[in-house]
């Protein structure tokens, strides 16, 4: 026969073992909750790019003395081409460069929040040292260009690249 003491220290043993159980799934739920968030924010550093104020210097070194090509114009929405023909959006390389060599780099929420868009757009290449880089610039103030190794860059223009370029603002 089992003492009281013994008979105590078995139900609590047997209560805690209940009440652990009990809690597992919340505990074990919390534990997986906050180890896929760290990896959602491991991941999202990984897989984000932030652009730097290094990746426009390098543009503007990479563009000294670089051949400037439109290669494409784009009306997005021709209902709009009434009120602002895209003809008269970024006609010459020089635009194109002018564009490229002023502008800022921005993050994607920046150009969701910031900017607005329109309906021209304009693609080109620019051959550099380190080979060729594919641009596009969005009437709005919004661009890109994408590197030789795939690296992409969003560029935004406001300010005096606006005055520089007062058709693309």
């Amino acid at each position: 026969m089992r003492s009281s003491v013994e008979k105590w220290h078995l139900t609590a043993q047997w209560r805690g073992t209940r009440a652990r159980a009990a809690r597992a799934p919340h505990c074990e739920l919390l534990w997986r909750t906050d180890a896929m968030n760290v990896r959602l924010v491991i991941l999202a550093f990984l897989v984000v790019d932030i652009p730097t104020a290094n990746a426009v210097d390098d543009l503007s070194a990479l563009l000294k003395n670089a051949a400037v090509t439109i290669t494409e114009r784009r009306v997005i929405r021709p209902e709009d081409e009434k009120y602002f023909p895209c003809k008269d959006f970024v006609k010459t390389s020089w635009e194109a460069r002018a564009f490229l060599l002023n502008s800022k780099a921005i993050t994607p929420h920046q150009q969701h929040y910031d900017f607005d868009v329109y309906h021209c757009e304009v693609s080109g290449r620019v051959n550099t040292k380190v080979g060729p880089l594919e641009f596009i610039i969005r009437m709005g103030g919004t661009g890109s260009v994408k590197y030789p190794d795939g690296k992409e860059v969003l560029l935004g223009c406001r300010g005096n690249c606006c005055k520089a370029l007062p058709n693309i603002c």
